[in-house]
């Protein structure tokens, strides 16, 4: 594959459209995760509730298609699903080819308590070779929501061991086993937050990373 991919052209274009739009399908189709609550806007935060914001990013995987995460009320509850890549994500052509940090930032408000990461799940692979990926170990990270504050929860770090490139062939979901590290990249995080949700970046901050 060359190594300036900017000229790939519209046939290239056109089928890796398609094959993340089928990553997504099938991705929607593989746990009980539930989208999460709305997107938070300047309204007030309703009681009971509190926002987080955290960064997730993954580092070892070409030809990445789709990547979620998913939460966890701590003791039982409904699986909350956190879109973390997907064709809708900044840079995602340009990286989609490279092994580089792939992620974004998230934030949203949920109900007050405890919380916890608990797996991960999503589409890898090209050219014919689309296949599924998930966690080899739990993740078990938890977090905990303040009322009327924003928690910043750091930076989830994970990197795989080995380069897997084109995941080959169809067949059942790879389990992939990485690196995990909870970083403060709190002044980059919440100016990125700043940016994209300022009134949520005002909310009274609350820092707790995940442990």
């Amino acid at each position: 594959m060359p190594a300036d991919h900017s000229s790939c052209g519209l046939t290239r274009r056109n089928l890796l459209t398609a094959v993340a739009v089928t990553s997504v399908t099938v991705l929607a189709a593989c746990g009980p995760a539930t989208n999460p609550p709305a997107p938070m806007t300047a309204d007030a935060l309703p009681a009971g509730q509190g926002y987080v914001a955290l960064r997730i990013t993954v580092q070892g995987l070409k030809y990445l298609n789709s990547l979620q995460f998913t939460a966890r009320p701590v003791g039982g509850g409904p699986d909350i699903a956190l879109a973390v890549w997907s064709t809708g994500s900044d840079g995602y052509w340009s990286q989609y080819y490279n092994d580089g940090e792939k992620g974004s930032l998230i934030w949203l408000a949920l109900p007050l308590g405890d919380y916890e990461l608990v797996s991960f799940g999503g589409m890898a692979g090209a050219w014919g070779g689309l296949r599924g990926i998930g966690n080899a170990k739990p993740l078990g990270q938890r977090f905990k929501l303040t009322a009327g504050a924003l928690t910043y929860a750091g930076h989830l770090a994970l990197r795989f061991r080995d380069d897997h490139g084109v995941l080959p062939g169809p067949g059942g979901k790879m389990l992939l086993e990485g690196d995990m590290k909870i970083l403060n990249a709190q002044q980059r995080d919440l100016d990125e937050l700043q940016r994209l949700a300022p009134s949520v970046a005002s909310a009274p901050l609350r820092v707790h990373l995940l442990r």
